[in-house]
C-alpha cells in the first residue's frame, strides 16, 4: 500500500501545474495577492513584511487606533465604523506602547492599509497574466482569526463600513477594516503592528458541494486520513465534512484536551509571547477522559481540543474551520480556521495528515460531553483560482513538498 501511495504522491507532485485547475473563481493564491498588493488593492502598512503574504491568504496588521465599546454591534448599511464608534461614546485609547484588553471587554482594532476593491472593477484584466477568464466586479474577501488570537480564546471578528455582515469584505469595497476583539479568558497587550488576523481574497468564494469534495478526496488528492490511510467514506452534509474530537492521547502525552486558566499573576498576555512561546505550564493543564471514556466541558471553560480524521490539503484547495451549534460549545478556531493550501501533508516518510487543533469555549450553563463519536466541527473546501506557487519547504520533495502542521508544542508530555 505504501509503495502504491508513494508513487501516486509523486505523481501528483510532478504534474501539479498540468491540472486543469485554472478557474474565473476561487481563493486567489500566492502569486495574485502578491500582485495585487502591488497595485494597492489589498491593505498593507507601515509594519507589512513579505512573510504576511502566505500561500492564500494575506496577515492583517493592526494600527495604533483602538476604541473600548460597550456593545459588539455591526455598523448596519447606514453607518461606518467611525459613526458607529461615535453613537456608542466608544473610548478611544492609546495604542502606541501596547494597550491592555481586559477580560470580556470588547475593543474596535484598526488595520493598518486600506482594501479598495473597486480599483480591481474598473481594471479586472490586471489579473490576466495570472488568470484565464477574469471575471470583473466580483473581488471580495472573507477575514478569519489567527493561530495566535485563538490559542489564547480572543474572539475576533472583522468589520466594515455600511455592512450588516460579520467577517465579509463585499464586492467593491473601499475603505478601511476593523476587528472587534473580545478576550474570553485573560487580559493580554495588542501592539501596532500584531497580527490577530488573516484576509482571504477572490472572486465569487463559495464552499465546494460535499458531492464533489467526495470525488476530489478519492480520485484526486486524499484530504482526509486515519492510521495513515485515506479515510473510505467522508460524513458530508450540503457542503461541510464532519469531524471528531480525537480521544486518545497524542504525542506521547497522556491527556486528550488542554484547558486554559486564568493567569493570577495578573501579568497580560501579550501577543506573539503567549502559549506558543511561554511555558504551557503558565496557561494550560491537562484535561482527561472521564471514567466512561467521554469528554467533558464544564461552563466557561475554554479547551484545546484535536480532530479526527487527520487532513492533508493540496496547493489547489483551502479549508476553513466552521461552528457547530452553541449546544456542541462554541468552536473559535482550529490554529487559524484555516488549513492552507499545502498545510497537512507531512511527507512519505512519516504520518499522512495533521490533526487539527480546536479552541472551544462552552456556552452551555449545563457543560458539554463529546463521546468518541460526537461531531466537534466540520470544515468546508474552498478551490483556489490556480494552484499556489508558495514553496513549503520540505526534505522529500525540494519546490513542492507540503510541510505537515505538527501537533502544537503545548500538547507534548511537558505539562
Amino acid at each position: 500500500m505504501k509503495i502504491k501511495l508513494e508513487e501516486r504522491v509523486k505523481s501528483l507532485l510532478k504534474q501539479i501545474e498540468s491540472f486543469p485547475l485554472i478557474t474565473p473563481y476561487g481563493v486567489c493564491p500566492h502569486q495574485e495577492l502578491q500582485f495585487l498588493i502591488k497595485e494597492g488593492i489589498l491593505p498593507v502598512g507601515e509594519s507589512f513584511e513579505e512573510e504576511d503574504v502566505e500561500s492564500c491568504t494575506l496577515n492583517l496588521r493592526n494600527s495604533n487606533e483602538i476604541w473600548e465599546i460597550g456593545v459588539m454591534r455591526k455598523p448596519g448599511a447606514n453607518y461606518s465604523v467611525k459613526k458607529m464608534l461615535q453613537k456608542q461614546m466608544a473610548r478611544k485609547i492609546s495604542g502606541n506602547n501596547g494597550a491592555i484588553l481586559q477580560r470580556n471587554h470588547t475593543y474596535a482594532i484598526k488595520i493598518e492599509g486600506t482594501i479598495d476593491f473597486k480599483k480591481y472593477s474598473k481594471n479586472s484584466e490586471m489579473l490576466d497574466h495570472l488568470l484565464s477568464y477574469p471575471k470583473p466586479d466580483s473581488l471580495q474577501g472573507v477575514i478569519e482569526p489567527k493561530s495566535s488570537s485563538g490559542r489564547m480564546f480572543l474572539d475576533i471578528r472583522g468589520i466594515t463600513d455600511y455592512s450588516d455582515e460579520y467577517n465579509i469584505i463585499p464586492q467593491n469595497y473601499k475603505g478601511d477594516i476593523y476587528l472587534l476583539v473580545t478576550p474570553l479568558v485573560n487580559p493580554c497587550v495588542i501592539s501596532p503592528g500584531d497580527s490577530l488576523a488573516q484576509l482571504i481574497t477572490g472572486t465569487d468564494i463559495k464552499p465546494i458541494e460535499g458531492k464533489v469534495i467526495q470525488d476530489i478526496h478519492k480520485s484526486e488528492w486524499p484530504l482526509f486520513w486515519e492510521n495513515n490511510v485515506p479515510v473510505p467514506e467522508l460524513v458530508i452534509r450540503h457542503n461541510q465534512v464532519f469531524v471528531k474530537p480525537e480521544l486518545s492521547p497524542k504525542d506521547g502525552g497522556d491527556h486528550v484536551a488542554l484547558r486554559m486558566v486564568e493567569h493570577y499573576s495578573k501579568k497580560p498576555i501579550e501577543i506573539g509571547k503567549g502559549p506558543g512561546t511561554h511555558s504551557a505550564k503558565e496557561y494550560y493543564q491537562r484535561v482527561h477522559c472521564g471514567n466512561d471514556g467521554n469528554l467533558y466541558g464544564r461552563f466557561q471553560e475554554s479547551l484545546l481540543v484535536l480532530t479526527t480524521p487527520a487532513v492533508s490539503v493540496p496547493p489547489y484547495l483551502l479549508m476553513r474551520m466552521i461552528q457547530l451549534p452553541a449546544n456542541q460549545g462554541k468552536v473559535s478556531t482550529h490554529e487559524a480556521g484555516l488549513i492552507n493550501a499545502g498545510d497537512g501533508f507531512g511527507g512519505l516518510d512519516s504520518d499522512h495528515g495533521s490533526h487539527m487543533l480546536c479552541e472551544i469555549t462552552i456556552d452551555e450553563r449545563s457543560g458539554t460531553m463529546w463521546t468518541p463519536r460526537t461531531n466537534i466541527t466540520s470544515f468546508q473546501v474552498y478551490r483556489l483560482r490556480r494552484p499556489s506557487d508558495f514553496l513549503y519547504q520540505g526534505k522529500n520533495y525540494n519546490k513542492q513538498e507540503q510541510q505537515s502542521i505538527r501537533l502544537p508544542k503545548i500538547f507534548n508530555n511537558d505539562l
